[in-house]
């Protein structure tokens, strides 16, 4: 989690050029990010939210694949495979232009 919150209170500095020190929850950290540039968000992924990517000059929000499949899961009631299904057909395959979301898949020692 600390890494995370380096790098978007870092990100957020090369956005804002303001102080590097900014207080806030990362809540709303993200939600100021998303705000200000715009970008486009998968709608019910606000906690699979991993980071964000710059590119061509635009803030792209990057997504978490397995955070998106936990959360279809537990919300939806849908097994592992329906979920992983459901948010390739639905979610990630989708176009939306240059502001798409990022979905990577996460791996985390345990």
């Amino acid at each position: 989690m600390l890494t995370i919150t380096c790098s978007i209170l870092y990100y957020y500095y090369e956005i804002r050029k303001e102080s590097f020190l900014y207080f806030g929850t990362m809540e709303t950290i993200i939600k100021e990010i998303l705000e200000e540039n715009e970008c486009l968000t998968a709608d019910g992924f606000d906690d699979a939210i991993i980071g964000f990517q710059q590119k061509d000059g635009n803030v792209i929000v990057v997504y978490s694949i397995n955070k998106c499949i936990y959360t279809l899961m537990e919300n939806d009631n849908m097994g592992y495979e329906e979920a992983e299904e459901f948010l390739h057909f639905n979610t990630i395959n989708c176009y939306m232009g240059v502001k798409t979301p990022i979905f990577v898949k996460t791996y985390f020692n345990g």
